[in-house]
């Protein structure tokens, strides 16, 4: 499964933009376990995550176009952050309006895949990072998502 960790892969600066910082973060959940998630949540979840991702890649494209995005990257790569995750006054105009459109992108694909808080959504993000069963049933619908296009 792509490593949701990045805000793209083999890009400057981006390490820590994942779907847990995304969505708004639910800090000491307890670990759930893949048995504890159904197909339909799952199913769900991939379409959600997929969605996201996809939304993602878009921004980052329109967000290298923008002048001074290698240094933003640089800044935050060096203390090992996300862009978005820099406070307003270090983001350039242009990141912090895509910063927000990205996170208003993902609240509501989440509500719309049937999710009733970025808590029940957290809850598989974070599980799915600690368990390769989990990992694996989310990638099985992922796939079938990508050649259902």
């Amino acid at each position: 499964m792509t490593r949701w960790r990045y805000f793209a892969s083999n890009c400057v600066g981006l390490a820590g933009f994942s779907l847990l910082s995304i969505a708004i973060l639910m800090l000491g959940a307890p670990t759930a376990r893949a048995q504890d998630f159904t197909d339909d949540q799952i199913s769900r979840y991939a379409a959600a995550a997929e969605a996201i991702e996809g939304k993602r890649n878009e921004v980052l494209r329109r967000a290298k176009n923008n002048q001074g995005w290698v240094s933003v990257a640089r800044q935050a790569e060096a203390r090992n952050i996300s862009v978005c995750e820099l406070s307003p006054s270090e983001q350039p105009e242009f990141l912090r309006n895509l910063c927000g459109e990205l996170f208003t992108y993902s609240e509501q694909t989440i509500r719309n895949n049937g999710f009733s808080s970025n808590r029940e959504f957290n809850q598989l993000t974070q599980a799915q990072q600690q368990n390769s069963q989990l990992q694996r049933r989310i990638q099985e619908k992922i796939v079938q998502i990508r050649g259902g296009r």
